[in-house]
């Protein structure tokens, strides 16, 4: 006895150019946020603020900055951000 074969379903081809751009324009935007936190820090770096927590004026300190170069906070300061705004925020400073 065979088994009933089904029909395979099928996305249309435009639903899948849909997806795709949607994915590429997420993709773009994480681009152009990165892209315009490495200005600002180049920016912090040219004027010597780039250690400077934008919050409390402290260091950032070394070890962050060389895991973090865009860091703009210091641990102390970007974790309370955290805790009031959420992880995923992204500030505009």
């Amino acid at each position: 006895m065979q088994a009933a074969h089904l029909p395979e379903k099928r996305k249309s081809p435009a639903c899948g150019r849909l997806r795709l751009r949607a994915d590429c324009n997420a993709f773009e935007n994480i681009k152009r946020r990165e892209l315009r936190q490495i200005e600002r820090a180049r920016k912090r770096f040219a004027e010597g603020e780039i250690n400077e927590c934008v919050d409390c004026g402290d260091n950032i300190g070394y070890q962050r900055l060389r895991a973090h170069p865009v860091a703009t906070r210091c641990i102390h300061c970007q974790t309370q951000y955290e805790k009031t705004f959420g992880r995923h925020v992204v500030a505009q400073a």
